[in-house]
């Protein structure tokens, strides 16, 4: 968390790839990663990884959002 408060995204995005193959199906891991995604424009990837979230958590409203954006 502290590195995408940072700014850190390329950092972030290293350690999320390994949290969510680790944890697939952990929601908050899948947000941020699809957070970070989005940020470096990866759009389709960010949208697959946004609703691979909300499937998990159906009312997961950041994931939403962020879908919307991406």
């Amino acid at each position: 968390m502290h590195l995408l408060t940072d700014g850190k995204f390329e950092e972030a995005r290293f350690i999320l790839e390994d949290l969510a193959f680790r944890s697939p199906k952990d929601p908050n891991v899948l947000y941020n990663l699809g957070m970070v995604y989005s940020e470096f424009h990866d759009l389709d990837i960010a949208i697959d990884t946004l609703n691979r979230c909300m499937k998990i958590v159906h009312l997961y409203s950041n994931a939403y959002v962020a879908l919307g954006v991406a």
